[in-house]
């Protein structure tokens, strides 16, 4: 026994186009240069390897090439 489902006939049905969200109100300019002048004087946060130096985090010391606490490059 087999039951089939039964279609309106017609055009193909199509889904209804979605926008995606959007601001309510124009940033003005004062509000976008407050907000970028508060990262502007950050200063870059630096990780000390074992013998004291600094290095930015995540990255490769160039003075001892060493990464995590191994040697990754050859420093002479």
């Amino acid at each position: 026994m087999r039951f089939f489902l039964a279609l309106p006939a017609g055009p193909a049905r199509v889904a209804p186009e979605v926008d995606m969200a959007q601001p309510k109100r124009k940033n003005s300019k004062q509000r976008s240069h407050k907000r970028r002048g508060a990262k502007r004087f950050e200063a870059p946060q630096l990780a000390r390897d074992r013998s004291g130096g600094l290095f930015l985090p995540h990255h490769v010391n160039p003075e001892t090439g060493q990464y995590r606490g191994r040697q990754v490059l050859e420093v002479d």
